[in-house]
């Protein structure tokens, strides 16, 4: 058996591996923890191929880092050396004659990129789009939470937060819907009216905070490494409530008092090969925001597992 067909058994193997562990229990295909993630690759991953967010799952602070797999920094250029073949010769004949930390050094001064590579930021990375920031309020805010769990349920792309402060059931569901494109969050307190929380967005650079309508945006540009003018990107926020609660906001921010369910929504997008993002972006928000949420997680689930199985 050659190479290429042993690689061939051995990816039908495994996403044979896969649709049977499908097939098992459903405990089986969850993550779980005790604790809020403490370091970034303690989050929880979710995403549905274009958007992504990981939720840290923090008591009194949460964050969610966003993210959108076309926002890029850097821009087209041609980082070849045309010079370096002139010295090919030389070094041939270091290492001939066992010169090796020469040729190195020759290799090093001559045989590299012209570019100014991802420290000039003109070589293109990934970038992340934002953070999500969510601050918490409760009644006895120094008390610590008990029964803490959280998870992420695999054949379903759906994460879950819960815990108990002050004989309140705070419960959270996460995911990026394969139905309207878009994030969405579902914030409960067992008990009426004791759901309390705002919440922002953000990034590291390169962002202005507008909000309107009760909605709150991030907007900007990344740089190219050339004139500054790279990818432009937006993220909108919004919370819709149930069962009662005011909603208010400031210059900065989107505050929640005495609700007893929430659901956040996020949209996000950038120009690539997308002119109009700005209006699609909105779009997509608003859409999300007008279906009804248990049907939209379970067209979510039902489309994620589609998806599973035309992959395997």
């Amino acid at each position: 058996m050659n190479r290429i067909k042993r690689i061939g058994v051995s990816i039908a193997a495994f996403f044979i591996t896969i649709n049977n562990s499908l097939a098992q229990s459903h405990n089986n295909l969850k993550l779980s923890y005790d604790k809020p993630a403490a370091v970034w690759e303690e989050t929880l991953p979710l995403g549905n191929g274009r958007l992504g967010m990981m939720p840290d799952g923090g008591v009194s602070k949460e964050n969610i880092v966003l993210n959108d797999i076309t926002l890029w920094s850097g821009s087209e250029q041609d980082a070849n050396n045309y010079e370096a073949n002139k010295y090919l010769p030389e070094i041939r004949k270091m290492l001939a004659a066992g010169k090796n930390d020469d040729a190195q050094d020759l290799i090093n001064k001559h045989f590299i990129c012209k570019g100014p590579g991802s420290g000039g930021k003109q070589w293109g990375c990934f970038q992340v789009l934002g953070n999500l920031e969510i601050s918490y309020r409760y009644n006895q805010p120094d008390k610590s939470p008990t029964n803490y769990y959280r998870s992420l349920q695999l054949d379903e792309a759906l994460a879950t937060t819960r815990f108990t402060v002050d004989g309140v059931t705070y419960t959270r569901e996460y995911f990026t819907s394969f139905g309207t494109d878009a994030g969405i969050i579902k914030l409960t307190s067992s008990k009426p009216g004791a759901l309390n929380f705002s919440f922002s967005l953000s990034r590291p650079e390169r962002f202005k905070v507008k909000v309107k309508d009760k909605t709150i945006g991030i907007y900007g540009q990344l740089d190219n490494g050339t004139d500054g003018k790279g990818m432009q990107y937006m993220a909108l926020a919004s919370v819709k409530l149930q069962g009662g609660g005011l909603v208010s906001t400031t210059d900065k921010e989107i505050s929640v008092d005495n609700a007893t369910t929430a659901y956040i929504y996020v949209s996000m997008g950038t120009d690539f090969k997308n002119p109009g993002f700005e209006n699609k972006t909105l779009q997509l928000l608003q859409a999300a925001m007008s279906k009804n949420y248990l049907s939209e997680k379970t067209i979510h689930t039902r489309n994620f597992q589609n998806c599973l199985t035309v992959s395997m």
